[in-house]
């Protein structure tokens, strides 16, 4: 650990969040493994969790969605928080997830999306604006959300991480820019 973590830990009293994979490394292109009901409450599973949460309340990180995979577990978990919360809230986890689509790819809409594993790039992505996700609580519970704008765009990508895709194999052709040109260069969206 730096000299520098070591103070800002020290001073602020939280640790560094686990690593978070990029583009390239194996694990983000394979599906991941469907969490069993007898391993629900593993140290395993609250270890990734664990890990997870401390990528959304580091002030290395600013995501609003992150996927087991992601930080190199190979579990079916994801955890979602939307930029309204506050900082210091824990993420929604969602356990086994599974989509149902309630809209046809017709209607999905067209808007630029970045990623934690690939860092300071963003690209054009077609996702649903509606659509309806079940999976299990932290506590065992089943949960069905109907999610609709942002938190549905949300779902659909980190659903994607947890079957080996990542935003740039769903990107429009020739959108991919460096978070340098937002503002500067936009192609039109919905």
């Amino acid at each position: 650990m730096s000299f520098l973590w070591r103070s800002l830990a020290a001073a602020f009293g939280f640790s560094r969040p686990p690593r978070i994979l990029q583009v390239g490394h194996p694990l983000l292109r394979v599906p991941s493994r469907t969490v069993s009901r007898e391993e629900m409450f593993s140290e395993e599973v609250k270890s990734t969790i664990s890990k997870m949460n401390s990528v959304f309340t580091s002030p290395l990180h600013r995501p609003v969605g992150l996927a087991a995979p992601q930080i190199g577990s190979p579990l079916r978990i994801i955890a979602f928080k939307l930029p309204d919360q506050p900082r210091t809230s824990l993420p929604t986890v969602l356990i086994n997830p599974v989509i149902e689509m309630i809209e046809a790819e017709e209607k999905w809409t067209r808007q630029y999306e970045s990623c934690e594993s690939m860092q300071y790039y963003n690209a054009i992505v077609r996702r649903p604006n509606r659509l309806q996700v079940r999976g299990i609580r932290q506590d065992g519970s089943c949960v069905k959300l109907d999610a609709k704008g942002f938190l549905a765009r949300i779902l659909h990508h980190e659903i994607d991480h947890l079957d080996g895709m990542v935003f740039a194999d769903r990107m429009e052709p020739k959108s991919i820019r460096h978070d340098n040109y937002i503002g500067k260069f936009e192609l039109p969206v919905d």
